[in-house]
């Protein structure tokens, strides 16, 4: 639920060790989740620069869903 409320995820060593994946729906004209967007970063990366990589990562959503 957080992550509908916030219109992104974040899994942090979800899939590998110090690696952080942040993800943003692609929605259809309705507003329907579609698909998704997902940028994966270095953990100490992501951890000077979070707010860049979710601010990209839900612009791009953004940008493929007016495309639908």
């Amino acid at each position: 639920m957080q992550t509908r409320r916030q219109g992104y995820g974040i899994d942090i060593e979800g899939y590998s060790n110090f690696e952080v994946n942040v993800a943003a729906p692609v929605r259809d004209y309705s507003g329907k989740a579609v698909g998704a967007v997902n940028m994966c970063v270095s953990k100490l990366l992501y951890l000077n620069r979070s707010q860049e990589y979710i601010q990209m990562t839900v612009a791009l959503g953004k940008e493929l869903s007016s495309v639908l």
